[in-house]
């Protein structure tokens, strides 16, 4: 078996880590690990509920597929890349609508999960005591989400995002959808999770670098030696504050992500979900940033002015 010695030293620190920043976490406030694991199971019962409210799904498009006395969806995917003859124009355009609600329903199930999954991932590097990586999977949970309400919107879109395989297909399909992506992501208070995510956490900018730097100078026999490092580990015990913040603002973008999930996926219809476990992880993200507001007032300020288009940052 090979041996990679450097990343066995980074998987041992962050078994190590995760222990500590549980226990750190839990001094700072008992509800705060709860809240970590309490939207990644938000998201696996959405998820589920999700599944259970699309018992129609493949009636509509079996009736079509029947229609035509075919069998399959590919099928009728080839039947209605021929040109419709003489008086069959409506039962086509029936029959696309059929299939193209039944594709934006499989999307949005997909992305429903990735965004799940994402959230998930993230919540694990923050206990790795990490934050720049779960910032860029903000950004894709929210991009998703934007899909998930335009494809429900315009169920074609769903065909198109499915048909991107190439370099060339996805900057055509940002281009012709960016502007609705960020259009939606202001109307869910999202815009500034999505943005700060990319000059943050995926372009190779300071701020993407800063928490885990560390800069050191020595005199060796009369010589001045400069050792720079970038830590993989983002969470400095003696100065928490700003990795505090980040981890709320995560929660932040959970807590907004959950409320428009049975907006763009209304087969969500679990009540005790949408009516009362939501609202209660609301409340707890509300809590927990009145705790750090009083604690540190200034930064929670910065944070808030730059969600407000300040050229400030937090």
């Amino acid at each position: 078996m090979a041996l990679t010695p450097e990343s066995d030293k980074l998987l041992e620190c962050d078994e190590q880590n995760i222990r500590e920043t549980r226990r750190f976490l839990s001094e700072v406030s008992v509800d705060l690990p709860e809240a970590l694991n309490q939207a990644a199971v938000l998201y696996v019962t959405a998820n589920r509920a999700f599944g259970q409210g699309i018992e129609d799904h493949f009636r509509g498009l079996a009736n079509e597929i029947a229609a035509f006395g075919l069998n399959t969806i590919s099928e009728l995917e080839a039947k209605l890349k021929i040109p419709p003859a003489p008086g069959q124009d409506a039962a086509y355009a029936k029959a696309r609508d059929a299939l193209d609600r039944f594709r934006e329903r499989e999307c949005r199930g997909v992305l429903l999960a990735r965004i799940g999954v994402l959230y998930t991932i993230a919540a694990a590097d923050l206990l790795r005591m990490r934050v720049t990586g779960p910032l860029g999977y903000v950004r894709i949970q929210c991009e998703s989400l934007a899909l998930m309400s335009i494809m429900r919107g315009a169920p074609e879109t769903a065909t198109e995002w499915r048909n991107v395989f190439t370099e060339a297909d996805g900057r055509a399909f940002f281009g012709k959808y960016q502007p609705r992506v960020k259009q939606e992501l202001r109307s869910f208070d999202l815009e500034f999770a999505y943005d700060n995510a990319s000059s943050t956490a995926l372009h190779s900018r300071f701020a993407g670098i800063s928490l885990g730097l560390e800069v050191t100078t020595q005199v060796v026999n009369g010589k001045i030696i400069e050792d720079v490092q970038v830590k993989a580990q983002e969470l400095n015990p003696d100065n928490p504050d700003t990795f505090l913040l980040i981890l709320l603002h995560v929660l932040r973008v959970q807590d907004r992500i959950l409320k428009q999930l049975p907006v763009v996926c209304p087969e969500i219809d679990d009540r005790l979900l949408v009516e009362q476990r939501i609202p209660d992880f609301t409340g707890t993200v509300d809590k927990l940033y009145a705790d750090r507001a009083r604690k540190r007032p200034d930064l929670v300020e910065r944070y808030l002015k730059a969600q407000s288009g300040s050229p400030t940052s937090p």
